[in-house]
């Protein structure tokens, strides 16, 4: 076997090699856009009409043209105030940035086409925009929004009963269903849209997309026999109906099937297939999926170069087409290779470029890979240094999901025992009671009293223990209100949106969009933490500095960050409440920023068993409001503290919390100190 096969994460990037055209690309190149026909134009138009279709025609060939060509269509369509023309090119700009995965414009114009669909009513192309909206949504793994979406779909298809809707709507949901590894709910919707679809014969290609999605569902179960047959039922459809571009796919896919089974001369076969039908109909992105699967072949056959030769050849058609998901897989793949040729600078090459490209257009989990990949690499040439850094950079981004969840499983463990323990220690009762029987009545009657009793205790303690878990869980329920309230921080989000407001006031555009984006993404931060009462320190400090920086946009004074952290203090490894001082800082900032630097220092020390953040802040004060503003900032300090009491309280926590504040009259500085002794809790 490969030696990167033996690592279990580098084997990951190699199935989503397979994975990807396998799963998504049945959902991009679904046929669910109904492309304009010549009745939905004015005679105005047809130049709109036919740029479209160039679009449409250079979408496998070239991303970029087909771009250009439906842009030029949409400036067209605005100057001649056509609005049925404009929702048709938001419609198709959405469909090619999607194609592009470029989700954020995907997401834009899909709206924009939607908005559009509704006020002029067009029931059906309407449908396709909410479809596309769930696919950039079920792509981001925002897989509630994109069922929302679905759901939409289905809801109005049944409404209009519109079955043709239906089945995509059904297949959608499949999708994500799949995803959320809801098998049994993905299993019944595909079936059903099958058994819709074979209703009526013009719907066979939607027999065939619904074979193809359970053909992937039986694969990821290993159940490759009944794989393999949806896939050459599906086969045999379009290959009936001289649809070569899904001829292609299920060559592709069937191909894959072969080589899981490990008949590598029959997935040549179909891989070869595919490829010249690709070529033929000048699918690009096709070939490059195509080519990297073959690499994949000959990599599991020890084959190297070819397999090389084949990334490579991947590479340059993904580069082509400006495919980026593609770039990362391919410079990915590479990278593997030439670290099983102990090519080490060349691997560390390839996997530092795929990671800039993963980096650049926010694929985290790839960048998580090529990190580990350069850690791996650098401790086997003793470049250790480096291999700190990229693995302390991993470390820093890995989310603590797994660990919740080896905790979580860990308690299970431990029910489950406490559960078999006294199940032993019952039975072992029942049998030295069972052996008593031959013993005098006296003392039968003697150990039923005493079983009698245990159980009455037993009872009691249950009880006992049931009123105080009821009365704990109606006090929490009180005061949950209270907690969220402190933790949200509404002063962030209006002190976020005032400096929104200043930036595009001022007409820093690019200010403010990187202000908003960041805005964003802070949001989603605090939403994923708002029900939640700890966090890990390493997220609460990222999140900080992230708030600062948003800040630093906002003015040219400093806004400097020092952060001092004990070399023996595990950042990565302890719970804090989520957000405990940023009502304060958020509070400096909006009313200070604007006077002048503004300094923000943390310490962060442990000892014994208490941990203790102290953060300094350090603003200017202007001498005409410091009393007003002296008692606004008491007020933030006063819900820093009374948010601790609510915790200790609520969460049986012993948090100290407490503050000074000196005033420097020689150059008007206030120094604020907010310190917190927090008990040490692993996550």
């Amino acid at each position: 076997m490969l030696m990167f096969l033996q690592l279990p994460r580098k084997y990951l990037i190699w199935i989503a090699g397979l994975l990807f055209p396998l799963f998504f690309m049945p959902e991009t190149a679904s046929g669910a856009f109904n492309f304009p026909t010549s009745d939905s134009f004015s005679p105005k138009n047809t130049s709109v009409e036919v740029m479209l279709r160039i679009a449409d025609s250079c979408s496998r060939i070239n991303n970029e043209l087909a771009l250009k060509y439906a842009n030029d269509a949409l400036s067209l369509a605005r100057s001649q105030s056509d609005m049925a023309a404009t929702a048709n090119c938001y419609t198709v700009l959405g469909m090619l940035h999607y194609d592009n995965a470029n989700n954020d414009k995907s997401l834009h114009f899909s709206h924009l086409a939607l908005n559009h669909y509704n006020q002029m009513d067009y029931r059906d192309k309407k449908m396709n925009s909410l479809l596309y909206i769930g696919l950039v949504h079920n792509r981001e793994g925002i897989l509630d929004s994109a069922l929302y979406y679905y759901n939409i779909i289905y809801q109005q298809s049944n409404e209009a009963k519109d079955t043709l809707w239906q089945i995509r709507a059904l297949r959608s949901l499949g999708n994500v269903y799949y995803k959320q590894g809801q098998f049994d709910l993905a299993l019944t919707n595909f079936h059903q849209g099958l058994s819709l679809a074979k209703r009526n014969p013009e719907w066979v290609s939607e027999q065939s997309k619904m074979l193809n999605n359970l053909g992937i569902l039986y694969s990821d179960w290993e159940e490759f026999d009944k794989s393999l047959a949806h896939y050459k039922e599906a086969l045999a459809i379009m290959d009936s109906m001289d649809n070569i571009h899904e001829t292609s796919r299920l060559y592709n896919n069937i191909g894959n099937i072969y080589s899981n089974l490990g008949k590598s001369d029959s997935a040549l076969i179909y891989y070869m297939f595919s490829l010249n039908n690709r070529i033929k109909s000048g699918d690009i992105s096709g070939q490059a999926f195509v080519y990297n699967n073959l690499g994949m072949l000959y990599g599991n056959q020890e084959k190297y170069e070819q397999a090389l030769e084949y990334f490579n050849k991947s590479l340059l058609l993904f580069e082509q087409i400006t495919h980026r998901s593609g770039i990362v897989m391919a410079l990915m793949n590479i990278g593997f290779i030439y670290d099983v040729l102990k090519d080490y600078e060349l691997a560390v090459k390839y996997h530092t470029q795929s990671m800039m490209v993963a980096r650049s257009q926010g694929f985290s989990d790839e960048v998580l890979e090529n990190l580990s990949a350069l850690k791996t690499i650098y401790s086997k040439t003793n470049q250790w240094e480096k291999a700190y850094k990229v693995y302390s950079e991993y470390i820093a981004m890995n989310d603590s999901i797994r660990r919740v969840q080896n905790m979580e499983l860990i308690k299970d463990l431990e029910v489950k025992y406490e559960y078999e323990k006294n199940k032993s220690e019952l039975n072992l009762m029942t049998n030295l009671m069972k052996s008593s029987r031959l013993e005098k009545n006296k003392t039968r009657i003697i150990i039923g009293v005493v079983v009698l009793i245990l159980i009455l205790l037993i009872l009691t303690a249950i009880l006992i223990l049931r009123h105080i878990r009821v009365r704990n869980d109606l006090e929490y329920n009180k005061l949950k209100p209270a907690l969220l309230r402190y933790q949200l921080n509404p002063q962030f989000i209006r002190s976020s949106l005032t400096g929104i407001k200043e930036l595009v006031s001022k007409n820093r555009i690019k200010e403010s969009g990187l202000f908003l984006s960041g805005f964003a993404r802070l949001i989603r931060v605090f939403i994923d933490s708002s029900s939640s009462q700890s966090i890990v320190l390493d997220k609460e400090i990222d999140t900080l500095r992230n708030l600062l920086k948003l800040h630093q946009l906002r003015y040219n004074h400093k806004l400097i960050f020092d952060l001092d952290i004990e070399s023996h203090v595990e950042t990565d490894m302890l719970a804090v409440p989520p957000f405990l001082f940023f009502p304060v800082i958020v509070h400096i900032i909006n009313g200070h920023i604007n006077q002048g630097d503004l300094k923000v220092h943390l310490l962060i020390d442990s000892k014994e068993s208490s941990l203790t953040i102290t953060c300094h802040l350090v603003y200017f004060l202007s001498e005409l409001n410091s009393e007003k503003d002296d008692a606004r900032t008491l007020e933030q300090v006063n819900n820093v503290a009374s948010r601790v009491k609510l915790l200790n309280k609520s969460m049986k926590e012993r948090i100290v919390f407490s503050h000074q504040s000196d005033l420097f009259e020689a150059d008007q500085k206030t120094r604020l100190s907010l310190n917190a002794q927090i008990p040490i809790k692993p996550l």
